[in-house]
């Protein structure tokens, strides 16, 4: 009688042991999921704090005039692209680079006037461009900014 109760002891282990793994499935899903979005909101706040950065290197050379002012678009004309060269951030352990371009507009109906003292103002639009990209947003370019300009 022991020799016949044996096959089903080994049934029962194998049986048992699926039932465990059955449940160690779900615990172990909800930690990873959690990770991965956290890694994805991290990179998320590293795409912000890098397109403010690259809003003030843009600001720089706009304000020290390294970009001429015949170079930038007047009202209603044709968007002016360039790139900037790539920067790297870091999460967690994982290192990235990212190619960065901004492109500059400036708005037709609002985007030049005169002031009392002759000089032109131009009011232009910023849009900063990550390849890849860093945000979960489903707008062409989360970050814009506004900047004025004074031909002086």
């Amino acid at each position: 009688m022991i020799s016949a109760k044996r096959p089903f002891l080994l049934i029962e282990v194998l049986a048992a042991l699926f039932i465990v793994m059955l449940c160690l499935i779900p615990l172990l899903k909800s930690p990873i999921l959690w990770l991965q979005y956290t890694q994805r909101s991290l990179e998320e706040i590293e795409g912000e704090r890098l397109a403010n950065w690259t809003f003030s290197e843009v600001e720089e050379m706009l304000l020290r005039r390294q970009i001429r002012w015949d170079a930038l678009p007047g009202p209603g004309q044709k968007e002016v692209s360039f790139p900037l060269p790539p920067a790297t951030i870091r999460v967690g352990e994982r290192e990235m680079q990212v190619r960065r371009s901004v492109r500059l507009y400036c708005s037709k109906r609002r985007g030049e006037k005169r002031g009392k003292d002759g000089a032109i103002y131009r009011n232009y639009l910023v849009r900063i461009d990550f390849d890849p990209k860093l945000s979960r947003s489903k707008k062409k370019s989360p970050y814009v900014y506004r900047i004025i300009m004074k031909n002086a």
